[in-house]
């Protein structure tokens, strides 16, 4: 989870989402339960690390209040709204912020990280042209990540609202570019975008991964290693999983929410278990580098337990 922020802003909020041991979503908490320290990093490099107070919000809606802390059940995430010394400005710069949050029983989490610049990469051109973004599967889908690239760059990102919006809107200037739409219970879609001067309207259609009833498959452990464009390990790198087919079968329902990982501090990603037959998509979300993986059966050929899922180059 990455998003844009103009340094020397205010009343900024992050989301972040909190495992335990087990790999599992900690759900349930309240501000008393937690705390929560804001990491500040300049060029990778940790500079300062600022506590925050956690403070009561009744809804995840409510006015931003330092230390605000509320959960959103729906999507098993938290919000917390920043100190404005988070995001300032001066001496003690920084590019790029993640949240720490503690609790009892809660091993790692996975913060959004907020990418601090002058100015938001839509307002450094003249005449940005909005993308009138509309998500659907037959009625509008809300809370689905919009991503617009130009190549392997990522250009801007939203989320939807009720109506299939993405919030903030999404603008470029002119040229071809690739929008990937992923949401819960979906497919993840991709498409071309052609902005050629004027706004643009792009309907983004989702299909729904309706899990097949599936027989009990086998099962493996699956891994991976997050390099860095030196084959360095890359610690703290979000990485995503969702099942887009399900094995051969009858009896059970299968997952496919997207679930998030975090690459430990030697780089390596536990995706946790996987089933035998199925077809896994694996995303790398600082770059969005994604790649389809087919969970091969005990007998195949490259069958291994645990399975080496290909490794991510930043």
């Amino acid at each position: 989870m990455m998003r844009f922020v103009q340094r020397g802003s205010t009343d900024q909020s992050a989301w972040v989402q909190l495992l335990n041991a087990d790999g599992d979503y900690v759900t349930g908490l309240t501000y008393s339960d937690v705390t929560i320290t804001v990491r500040r990093f300049l060029g990778g490099r940790l500079v300062s690390e600022l506590s925050l107070t956690p403070t009561e919000l009744s809804a995840i809606d409510d006015p931003h209040a330092d230390g605000g802390f509320v959960e959103d059940s729906s999507r098993k995430r938290y919000r917390v709204d920043l100190q404005d010394a988070a995001v300032a400005t001066g001496l003690d710069s920084a590019d790029k912020v993640e949240l720490k949050v503690e609790a009892t029983g809660v091993v790692g989490n996975t913060s959004e990280e907020l990418m601090l610049v002058d100015e938001l990469p839509w307002e450094t051109v003249d005449g940005p042209h909005e993308l009138n973004i509309t998500v659907s599967d037959g009625s509008p889908v809300a809370n689905a990540n919009c991503v617009l690239k130009s190549g392997s760059q990522v250009k801007a990102r939203g989320t939807t609202d009720a109506n299939g919006n993405p919030a903030p809107t999404l603008y470029a200037t002119d040229g071809t570019y690739t929008l990937i739409t992923y949401s819960d219970g979906h497919i993840t879609q991709s498409q071309s975008v052609e902005v050629d001067g004027g706004d643009v309207t792009v309907e983004v259609t989702l299909t729904a991964n309706t899990p097949a009833a599936s027989a009990d498959p086998d099962t493996v452990t699956g891994y991976s290693d997050a390099l860095d464009v030196d084959l360095a390990v890359a610690g703290s790198v979000t990485h995503s999983r969702q099942l887009i087919k399900q094995p051969a079968g009858s009896g059970l329902t299968f997952d496919d929410s997207v679930a998030e990982f975090s690459s430990d501090s030697g780089g390596r990603v536990d995706w946790g278990e996987l089933a035998c037959g199925a077809t896994y998509r694996f995303i790398r979300g600082d770059s969005n580098q994604a790649v389809d993986v087919v969970i091969p059966s005990p007998g195949d050929d490259n069958y291994a337990d645990p399975f080496p899922v290909p490794n991510f180059r930043g």
